[in-house]
């Protein structure tokens, strides 16, 4: 993405909104008594992210009715979370006023050719936007199509941090992880943990998927000149190295050639001892368990990171709003969006164990206060390795086709199907084919 338009973001959030509103960061300026106005319903379309019912009603429908008495919100889901298909919306002319998805989903809804541009409803509502994390700004502005874009207002976002589990480490007596360890410091933990005992085979540590460590130095997928993946590099190699080491541990492959394990190992089978994840992938999960009286003896600790990187997490990622410009009630949807900036949803946010974007330490403090699995954890070590930028040139082909195969070479070489020059090779050629062929299909 050109420079040009974040720094044209920027001097929108920034000089342009400069003194329109008060000390907290975020606020809606030139408030006025309400006046009395026709009832609206408005529908929020969820596509591409996660949103639980209970959580529409709490962050949204609930607080949104009480601060506008006139505005209804309506739920209403996409395929993947048991609802309809935005085709469908279309051919039903049923357009959602407001769509919530993740940063990695906004090429989906900007295919749709529903986002509409927020730089000018942001100057009308004098919304100031300098409380929220930069990290998180300077992203936005990264799916800008042209300077001073602005194609939604963040909501939540996500830290990863290491997950583990107590009752793995206690029986072979290990000690548990601290805060911001390097990677060869986990690796060597996982050599003492990834052992069998009364007949389950014990896995130390797993990584998932390569995007996952190498989002952690932002390497690039894709050439914003060229169009090609830009996979087979030395970043990608040295990613690639990390993850060949815990391969390489004895007893790590399992069975049928089992080489990733993931959250159902960590949550359900329990054999699992680290797992590094995003954090609402396990603490949702976690806290489930727990109302169910099957309580995971569990604890966090900061990202680890290559040694020169201590500090710093995953690109960041988040949940954003996007204004419909289908919509007939814009200015409305635009109120709405704007106040789940406030601070007054973001600390409900914040205690029910989501990720407040605010730059507000306090937030941080009241983390998942609100949830009884959370009790005693050390929630605080999430905070500490930072979502970092993300990659340059991040387009529709990111997830779609370079991540897949990214995946596919580090099952090669997990597997000792192939060096790591030639998995990255082979998977650098693959995807580009590939995207070639989908610009192609989109006339492009």
């Amino acid at each position: 993405m050109k420079k040009a338009v974040i720094v044209s973001l920027n001097v929108l959030l920034g000089v342009s909104l400069l003194g329109c509103a008060g000390k907290e960061g975020v606020s809606e300026g030139g408030a006025k008594p309400e006046e009395k106005k026709e009832p609206v319903t408005l529908k929020l379309y969820l596509h591409g992210a996660a949103l639980a019912d209970n959580e529409f009603q709490r962050f949204f429908a609930e607080p949104v009715k009480k601060k506008y008495p006139h505005i209804t919100l309506e739920f209403v889901k996409d395929k993947a979370n048991g609802g309809t298909d935005p085709n469908d919306l279309i051919a039903a002319g049923t357009y959602p006023d407001i769509m919530y998805g993740s940063n990695t989903a906004v090429f989906a809804h900007k295919d749709l050719k529903w986002v509409a541009d927020l730089s000018e409803y942001v100057k009308k509502e004098k919304l100031d936007l300098s409380g929220v994390n930069p990290a998180v700004l300077e992203t936005l502005g990264m799916y800008a199509d042209k300077p001073g874009e602005m194609i939604g207002l963040p909501f939540v976002m996500n830290y990863a941090a290491l997950f583990y589990n107590k009752d793995i480490f206690d029986k072979f007596g290990v000690g548990y992880p601290k805060d911001l360890m390097t990677w060869d410091q986990v690796i060597g933990l996982a050599k003492q943990l990834t052992r069998q005992d009364g007949g389950i085979q014990y896995v130390g540590l797993d990584f998932t998927e390569p995007d996952r460590p190498g989002g952690q130095l932002s390497l690039p997928l894709v050439d914003a000149k060229t169009g090609n993946t830009v996979i087979n590099s030395d970043g990608w190699k040295n990613i690639f190295n990390l993850l060949k080491q815990n391969y390489d541990i004895p007893g790590y492959i399992g069975p049928n050639n089992k080489w990733t394990y993931g959250l159902n190992a960590f949550l359900k089978d329990r054999n699992l001892a680290m797992l590094p994840n995003w954090s609402d992938g396990v603490i949702g999960a976690a806290e489930e368990l727990f109302l169910k009286g099957q309580p995971l003896n569990y604890d966090i600790a900061a990202l680890p990171n290559f040694q020169e990187e201590l500090g710093k997490g995953r690109e960041v990622d988040m949940h954003l709003l996007m204004l419909s410009n289908q919509s007939k009630h814009k200015d409305d949807a635009f109120k709405v969006m704007a106040y789940m900036l406030s601070e007054e949803i973001q600390t409900a946010v914040a205690k029910a164990g989501r990720f407040p974007v605010l730059n507000k330490p306090e937030l941080e403090k009241s983390f998942g206060s609100d949830l009884g699995s959370l009790k005693g954890k050390n929630t605080a070590g999430i905070f500490k390795a930072k979502p970092r930028k993300m990659h340059d040139n991040p387009n529709e082909y990111d997830r779609s086709i370079v991540k897949p195969r990214l995946n596919d070479a580090a099952k090669a070489v997990a597997l000792g199907q192939k060096d790591i020059n030639t998995a990255l090779r082979d998977a650098q050629e693959t995807a580009d084919k590939q995207i070639a062929e989908a610009r192609k299909a989109k006339g492009k």
